[in-house]
């Protein structure tokens, strides 16, 4: 603000250079404020999609581990393990069937006697 000669106090005012400068600061800083929450938002969805993610995949590994762990060579409704027909050739089993409580260090799996 500056005072012109010849006017008195109340013709005081700010000049149209000053205005458009400071609205031009005032609009950059919005333009800013506006970016970075933009930029926040996308983060805030990128983290909860990758979130999302891990956690179906745990889920999934989870249920790969458990049937593995409870996996068995043992035909169901058979005392003893099928005998194989021809040599070398072992039964597919479909259905695994629950056993012992397998150890913490790592699962294994029972096999036919050869």
């Amino acid at each position: 603000m500056r005072r012109r000669p010849g006017r008195d106090a109340a013709a005081r005012g700010f000049t149209l250079v000053e205005m458009m400068t400071s609205v031009a600061i005032v609009g950059l800083i919005l333009l800013l404020i506006g970016y970075e929450f933009d930029a926040s938002i996308a983060s805030l969805i990128h983290t909860r999609s990758n979130r999302d993610d891990e956690s179906n995949s745990r889920v999934v590994m989870t249920k790969v581990v458990n049937r593995l762990r409870t996996a068995s060579p043992w035909v169901l409704g058979q005392p003893s393990p099928a005998p194989s027909s021809s040599p070398g050739a072992d039964p597919v089993i479909l259905l695994p069937v629950p056993v012992s409580a397998p150890s913490v260090a790592a699962s294994t799996l029972l096999q036919h006697p050869p």
